[in-house]
């Protein structure tokens, strides 16, 4: 003789800030003074903070970890990026911007960038696997930014583009790296290369501005001013098809796009309050992750965890949320609770 077992299955709608539709958020870190713009690598979130009397590095797995100083003392130090367990940021010495990586997991800070030459000025890193590229001025100063690069594994340096332009704000998967570009039309274009063929990537020329690229895989996101500056959107490219991708043409602004996997995310103003949103490119489902009555800015994810910097209590912390499958979100887009049943039958 068999039964039958229900069992029923709840989506979180708990709403983030008492937003409704809005996906159950965490806190991620809460500490005084000011946490800026966090970067995500599985369930290991970094950021820059200032708890104390200069920027510092922290870090956290989230949910339920314990924050870990990464990189503290007397310097200045951010932009932090990380991939798997390799954590990378920008720290200030003296007249000079450097680049400097460590293990989350423990290891002494090891230099990836320490040109100290007159214009030696490295910012903004972004690592995948072992190698890390970032902004560099050593060849003129900020009017001749270049974007360089280095190999973890073979401590090579190596020069990702320095043609005349200016190109800076790299983002890298695998062997493919982007930038924005102040080269073909006046305006800032998308460009990109592929670090192991070195073939050049022409991402976006459209005659407007583009800014702030994010990668993953072969789809490359960004911020669009085609619709004008009022009505920035979320344009993206596949790579492997050469189509243009319609990510969010919403109104008002939508900007600072991050991508993992299927999975964009970016910060949105279509409401009274600085959001998160987020959509699926497999489903073309789009969905609200965190839009309560607070400014919640500048998200970044890694698989099913985003992140991003929120001022719910009054200073700037960083919070989290995880996404649900993607039967689940189509629920949520659809502003219910949705309820998924599932039998199975066993002998008794």
């Amino acid at each position: 003789m068999r039964t039958s077992e229900i069992l029923i299955v709840a989506v979180a709608m708990t709403a983030c800030a008492d937003a409704k539709g809005d996906f159950l958020s965490f806190p991620v870190c809460v500490a005084q003074g000011e946490q800026g713009t966090p970067a995500v690598s599985g369930n290991v979130v970094v950021w820059p903070d200032h708890r104390n009397a200069v920027w510092e590095v922290y870090g956290k797995a989230v949910p339920v970890g314990s924050e870990v100083p990464i990189a503290v003392g007397s310097r200045n130090r951010g932009h932090p990026d990380i991939s798997g367990d390799t954590v990378v940021w920008s720290e200030r010495v003296g007249d000079h911007l450097f680049i400097y990586g460590q293990g989350f997991s423990g290891g002494s800070a090891f230099p990836i960038c320490t040109n100290d030459s007159y214009y030696g000025w490295a910012s903004s890193p972004a690592i995948s696997g072992n190698t890390v590229v970032w902004t560099d001025e050593r060849n003129g100063g900020a009017i001749k930014r270049t974007i360089y690069g280095k190999d973890l594994t073979t401590d090579t340096e190596f020069v990702v583009c320095a043609n005349n332009a200016r190109q800076e704000n790299p983002s890298i998967s695998g062997n493919v790296v982007v930038w924005q570009e102040y080269r073909t039309n006046g305006d800032t274009d998308i460009g990109g290369k592929n670090i192991a063929t070195g073939d050049l990537l022409v991402v976006c020329t459209n005659n407007s501005a583009q800014f702030n690229p994010g990668i993953s895989g072969n789809v490359v996101v960004w911020e669009d001013y085609r619709n004008g500056e009022s009505n920035i959107d979320i344009y993206g490219k596949d790579l492997s098809t050469g189509q243009e991708l319609l990510v969010c043409t919403g109104s008002g602004i939508q900007q600072r796009p991050a991508i993992s996997g299927n999975i964009v995310v970016w910060e949105d103003h279509r409401g009274p309050y600085a959001g998160v949103y987020g959509k699926d490119l497999s489903t073309g489902v789009e969905f609200p992750i965190c839009t309560g009555p607070a400014s919640h800015r500048s998200p970044a994810i890694s698989g099913n965890t985003v992140v991003w910097v929120d001022d719910r209590n009054g200073y700037w912390d960083i919070y989290g949320a995880t996404i649900p499958e993607p039967a689940s979100i189509a629920l949520v887009a659809l502003g219910g609770l949705g309820v998924l049943i599932r039998r199975r039958r066993r002998p008794r």
